[in-house]
């Protein structure tokens, strides 16, 4: 007798639903309601897309009730369990769980369609929150994000805060695995294709998939002759190293198309053609530059070289962004089996031994044995020092410390090993 018209509605929808699918019979307890009428048409259009994309990957005719099962239990389900663990429905408390696989679905195909790649449901669901809920909280994040990024100009963010990108990946199901999606700009030099080999050296270690980027300046027959021969090399190389790969075709800026696909991405593998210059006005428009400082995720930077690498030089002064870089190399070395070594530079007194001391514990509780060094002087050339005394093949590192200005006017440790150094750097934030 409470029962609005709406109400009666999806309550027929529903039974019409059931009646076709038998889904109440082949799952018992499966609760599939949603709260808007005409919603079942495409939980329907779902499943017969699956049946036949079943049939094709089988070869044969697969019956409807086998086909509704494969789809409950291998599709439906676990973007079910993603919206479960990552507590999606407190942003839509009005809403069901098959809604939100209902909108999680249309956010998907429509990221697909901006961006040439698919976006992992955990990603999707992450974006979908932040950008729809009606939480107070998340839409003053919204509107003062706009305003910030309106009155403030690239060169001058700050980026994400320091552990962003760790605490968005914690909870994500992914085999224990940091590095699963990968993004390789590409230009079409040799150069280029050095980044790429060195991310499929990643890509195999990780069980991960690249996401290739070639950006053009503006669209012309003859650019996008070139983003085909792109294309077609892009694709030749990953089906011979057996590595699943997607390239896709931005124009506009360079960095602007890293910074926006970076979100869907876990690293950045780039090549280091054209690092931060040292004149002051000239690194304040340095498109790496404005990479390193609006990216969370962290930056692989490669010299022109493919590295094995195997043995990491880890820079640490106990600062935020250096703390992600010990949770980086800490993960690297016990995934990988790296040999680690780790260096402390007390440059101006606020770096301590004790500082040193606190890297040891952390890597000794995880079962990681390395080699400690404690030295004064100049950061960058400390670094660029010990990583040929060890002969370290890999340097990772915390991001930009300072300010957007006073990195500008004063220079920045990064940019000089970034300027130096012959082995592959890795930039966390």
């Amino acid at each position: 007798p409470d029962d609005e018209p709406d109400d009666v509605i999806l309550k027929a929808e529903y039974a019409n639903f059931l009646e076709r699918t038998h889904l109440d019979r082949l799952r018992p307890g499966a609760d599939l309601t949603v709260t808007e009428p005409g919603r079942y048409q495409m939980l329907e259009e779902h499943i017969e897309v699956h049946r036949y994309f079943m049939g094709l990957e089988q070869q044969r005719d697969i019956p409807y009730d086998e086909a509704v099962t494969h789809w409950y239990d291998g599709v439906y389900l676990p973007v079910v369990q993603v919206i479960q663990e990552q507590g999606i429905l407190r942003e839509f408390p009005d809403r069901t769980e098959t809604d939100l696989y209902e909108w999680l679905a249309e956010h998907r195909a429509a990221l697909r369609e901006r961006l040439g790649w698919e976006v992992r449901p955990e990603a999707a669901a992450t974006d979908l929150a932040s950008q729809s809920s009606a939480r107070p909280e998340r839409v003053v994040a919204r509107v003062s994000g706009k305003i910030l990024r309106a009155v403030t100009p690239d060169e001058f963010e700050s980026g994400p805060a320091p552990g962003e990108w760790r605490r968005e990946r914690s909870g994500s199901q992914r085999d224990g695995r940091l590095f699963v999606d990968i993004l390789v700009p590409l230009n079409g030099d040799a150069k280029s294709w050095y980044a790429f080999e060195q991310a499929l050296e990643v890509a195999r270690r990780e069980g991960g998939q690249l996401r290739g980027l070639h950006v053009m300046s503006s669209s012309n027959a003859k650019r996008e002759d070139r983003a085909r021969t792109i294309q077609a090399e892009f694709d030749q190389r990953c089906s011979a190293a057996g590595i699943q790969g997607t390239l896709a075709i931005g124009t506009g800026s360079v960095a602007q198309q890293i910074c926006e696909r970076n979100r869907w991405t876990d690293l950045i593998v780039v090549n280091l053609a054209y690092p931060p210059p040292l004149r002051p006005l000239a690194r304040l428009s340095s498109g790496f530059r404005t990479m390193l400082r609006r990216c969370a995720s962290p930056v692989l930077a490669v010299p022109g070289v493919v590295s094995p690498l195997n043995r990491a030089l880890l820079a640490y002064d106990g600062s935020p962004k250096a703390e992600e870089a010990l949770f980086v190399a800490t993960y690297l070395t016990s995934r990988w089996n790296l040999d680690l070594a780790v260096l402390t530079v007390g440059d101006n007194g606020s770096v301590v031994p004790e500082t040193l001391s606190w890297a040891q514990e952390y890597l000794e509780s995880h079962g990681i044995q390395a080699t400690y060094t404690y030295t004064n002087g100049s950061v960058s050339a400390a670094i660029l020092r010990t990583a040929e005394e060890q002969n370290s093949n890999l340097i990772i590192m915390g991001g930009y410390g300072h300010t957007p200005v006073i990195e500008v006017v004063l220079g920045s440790a990064v940019d000089h090993v970034l300027r130096a150094s012959r082995q592959p750097t890795l930039v966390c934030r």
